[in-house]
């Protein structure tokens, strides 16, 4: 029997982010109760009906600190967090975002970028368009790759 922080949620009551039959939840993925209470998911039973997730306070600051975000295996996530705190280390909003921008540009500019660099670099693209909002900036640099490939 789980203990009071560990519940068994049936799939059928996760309010989950995207409305999709068959929706995969990956073990770290955040998980919504119908009132609104957050989880992570821990496991998933082996029949796909039954998730393991973890509502205690803690586990939530520890794996959400930098929002809920989805789809990211448990290394990809621990990495997306380490570079994300020694984004909001640094004080002036404008370096934070040269920073992440160049952190973005080591995965995506790679000699032989893997698919899972890229998709890593859009999770970081859409953490630099977030602080760019909170923060009220507006880009100086426009990348329309359309444009560039008819220029070569």
């Amino acid at each position: 029997m789980p203990s009071i922080s560990e519940r068994l949620l049936k799939y059928n009551d996760l309010k989950a982010m995207h409305h999709q039959e068959g929706l995969a939840m990956r073990t770290g993925d955040p998980v919504f109760s119908r009132n609104g209470e957050p989880a992570v998911v821990l496991a998933r039973q082996a029949n796909n009906d039954v998730l393991r997730a973890d509502a205690r306070p803690e586990q939530l600051r520890e794996q959400f600190r930098h929002g809920y975000i989805k789809g990211l295996e448990s290394s990809e996530r621990k990495q997306f967090n380490a570079i994300m705190d020694s984004i909001l280390e640094i004080d002036d909003v404008h370096e934070q975002l040269s920073a992440l921008k160049g952190k973005i540009e080591t995965f995506e500019r790679q000699e032989s970028p893997s698919p899972q660099g890229l998709r890593f670099a859009r999770y970081l693209k859409s953490e630099l368009f977030h602080l760019m909002q909170v923060n009220n900036i507006q880009p100086r640099e426009y990348n329309i790759p359309y444009f560039e490939a008819i220029k070569s």
